[in-house]
């Protein structure tokens, strides 16, 4: 590839330099990360499950929704979550979320305040989760 300016060598020399320099930055952004087991590190991974209490009336119900997604916004926001989502087509699983604490123990405590929890719609469940950093998810 040559790009002529103005009949100037130089200056063409330089933009075909900077247009290759920003196609491969490009790419490398584009690549996946190389597996490397030796990188694997423990996340924990939330599983919200029915609680015992899903009687509420709808208003209620909505009011707690509006609640546990305010919550997730705010554990996503101060970079405790990473992914989260509910769960389609499982009467035993409703969500999945994955911490990013430091500790089981923490994860649980941040899982426990969700206002879901708390009114007992939702059930926490976290377990290990090993994968290595810097993994994502491809948009479709």
């Amino acid at each position: 590839m040559y790009i002529f300016v103005n009949d100037n060598p130089m200056k063409s020399l330089f933009l075909t330099l900077i247009i290759a320099l920003i196609c491969s930055s490009h790419l490398q952004a584009q690549q996946q990360p190389v597996f490397n087991p030796a990188a694997i590190r423990e996340y924990y991974l939330l599983l919200l499950k029915p609680g015992a209490e899903r009687g509420q009336d709808s208003a209620t119900v909505a009011t707690i929704q509006a609640g546990h997604l305010n919550h997730l916004k705010s554990l996503y926001e101060s970079g405790k979550i990473c992914l989260v989502g509910p769960v389609d087509g499982s009467e035993e699983l409703r969500g999945i979320c994955v911490f990013l604490t430091e500790t089981r123990e923490e994860a649980m405590d941040l899982a426990s305040k969700d206002p879901a929890v708390i009114a007992g719609r939702l059930k926490p469940e976290i377990l290990s989760w090993y994968t290595m950093p810097g993994g994502f998810l491809p948009a479709k």
